[in-house]
C-alpha cells in the first residue's frame, strides 16, 4: 500500500504541474499578444481632450501631421459672438500667431475652424499617432455688448 500510494501522489503532482503549466502558457501568450497590439503602450491610452471654460466648447478635433488643427468650435454664451482670433501652442508664453478667422457664431452655433499648432514657437509637425498637448487661445467679441473676451482651453490630441 505504501509504494503504490507514493506513485499516486507523484502522478497527481505531475498532472497538477502540467495543468497549471498549460494555463500559464496560455496567459503568457495572451499578454504577449496584448503587448504586440500596443494595448500597454501609454500613448495608445491617451484620449483626445479639449477643455474650455463654461460657454465655449470644442465638440471634435483633428490634428494633421503638418500641425493643422481642425476644431469644431461651439459657443453657448448668452449672446452671439464673433471669433476674432484663435491660436494653438504648447505654451501660453508662446509667440505663436493668432489666426484671424472672423467667424460669426449665433447662440448654440458651431463652426469648424482650422488653426496651425505650434511647438516651442515653431510650427508643429508630427507622425501619425504622436500626441500633441497644448493650449487653444480664442479671442472673441460679444456682439450685443461689444465686449472683447479671451478664453484659453487645453487640448490633448493625437495626429491622425
Amino acid at each position: 500500500m505504501g509504494g503504490n500510494d507514493k506513485g499516486m501522489r507523484s502522478q497527481s503532482a505531475v498532472e497538477y504541474l502540467v495543468t497549471y503549466s498549460w494555463a500559464i502558457l496560455i496567459l503568457a501568450v495572451a499578454v504577449g499578444v496584448l503587448f504586440y497590439l500596443g494595448v500597454f503602450n501609454p500613448t495608445s491610452l491617451t484620449n483626445t481632450q479639449c477643455i474650455f471654460p463654461a460657454g465655449i466648447s470644442c465638440r471634435e478635433t483633428s490634428l494633421a501631421p503638418n500641425g493643422i488643427l481642425t476644431i469644431n468650435f461651439e459657443q453657448a454664451t448668452e449672446s452671439p459672438v464673433n471669433v476674432t482670433a484663435i491660436g494653438c501652442a504648447t505654451s501660453l508664453n508662446s509667440t505663436a500667431q493668432l489666426l484671424v478667422p472672423q467667424v460669426y457664431l449665433p447662440i448654440g452655433g458651431a463652426e469648424n475652424i482650422n488653426v496651425q499648432c505650434y511647438l516651442n514657437n515653431a510650427p508643429f509637425t508630427g507622425k501619425i499617432g504622436s500626441t500633441y498637448q497644448g493650449y487653444i487661445i480664442v479671442n472673441y467679441t460679444d456682439t450685443i455688448n461689444n465686449f472683447n473676451h479671451q478664453v484659453v482651453g487645453t487640448i490633448i490630441t493625437k495626429v491622425t
